[in-house]
């Protein structure tokens, strides 16, 4: 959550009691964790009217009142920064000095935004505000500031699962899409959109939140995919970004079986190598045992058997008999 820090500015020529019950009043009603009494460095709508101490002995009282006091301090920017003293100018320092930081002020007859109030963080605010007339005489006044709800786009999208085996089915789900927004409650829609990261889009679909698969993935011929996905809420604001599919390896059947030699002389003994197997298949590296089966083609089964890798003849043959 942001720091939150109101600017408190004033000639504080001197600091009364007065100064100190508005800061620490303001800081507790608008939850604030640093109120800054700023010291003005030249205030430039007294210049005339009347003598001004100089700024450094003012921040030197003001450094006194705050002591120990929790959440106030006392600040010398627009003293360290010299000539007239602007709020715009102070403002500008101070966020940069607290980055990120929610900041509060108070100008004239004017209550005015330092930072973007967020509705979603905090809907309303108390303020205390007091009004001094010329004879210095003062009236105090709560009021209270309602922050109204305006759409938001969303922040960011997430999908369940980025992994997808090889070979499932065209239309199968690789995982459901949610979006995080500043919004609750708000609705989205998905679509797979062009831009960076889109080279992988024509292999998916979206239906409704989920993405499925586009096409039959083959972890042999691509292992990832990048999509972009885009979510829209219900007023039409957007949010984009990219996602690694990642295809994972499913186990594919051998395609082939070739022997290494497919003739054999007559004559020879019984347990004669005629030839070695070897086995095509999708995945590489796999290891394959052979065997002699029953099914069409399988009249001469009887004369061969097969160890290891190793097709032997089981018969002593001659060509003149039979020679295939």
């Amino acid at each position: 959550m942001p720091q939150r820090i109101g600017l408190f500015g004033g000639t504080f020529d001197p600091p009364h009691v007065g100064h100190l019950v508005t800061a620490v009043n303001v800081r507790h009603a608008l939850r604030l964790d640093l109120v800054v009494l700023m010291v003005a460095n030249v205030p430039w709508q007294k210049v005339g009217s009347r003598a001004v101490t100089p700024a450094e002995d003012r921040l030197a009282m003001v450094q006194a009142a705050v002591g120990d006091v929790d959440g106030l301090v006392a600040g010398r920017t627009e003293i360290d920064r010299g000539g007239a003293s602007y709020t715009a100018d102070t403002l500008a320092a101070l966020a940069e000095a607290y980055p990120g930081a929610d900041l509060f002020t108070i100008v004239g007859d004017e209550l005015r935004l330092a930072a973007s109030l967020d509705f979603e963080m905090q809907d309303t605010y108390s303020i205390l505000v007091r009004s001094v007339d010329q004879g210095g005489l003062s009236v105090e006044q709560v009021l209270t500031i309602a922050v109204t709800n305006v759409n938001e786009a969303p922040a960011e999208i997430a999908l369940s699962d980025n992994t997808v085996a090889e070979d499932v089915v065209i239309g199968s789900v690789v995982g459901t899409l949610s979006t995080v927004d500043p919004d609750s409650g708000d609705t989205h829609t998905y679509a797979l959109v062009s831009g960076d990261g889109d080279t992988g889009n024509a292999s998916f679909a979206i239906v409704g939140d989920e993405l499925q698969t586009a096409v039959s993935l083959d972890f042999e011929s691509q292992t990832a995919y990048s999509v972009r996905v885009q979510s829209t809420d219900a007023d039409g604001l957007t949010f984009e970004t990219v996602f690694t599919i990642t295809v994972t390896d499913a186990n594919d059947a051998p395609t082939a079986i070739a022997i290494s030699r497919a003739t054999i002389a007559e004559s020879e003994p019984i347990g004669t190598l005629v030839g070695l197997l070897a086995t095509t298949d999708p995945d590489s590296g796999d290891t394959h045992t052979y065997s002699l089966i029953t099914g069409d083609g399988d009249d001469d089964n009887g004369a061969f058997s097969i160890v290891g890798d190793q097709l032997l003849s089981g018969e002593v043959f001659d060509q003149a008999t039979k020679n295939e």
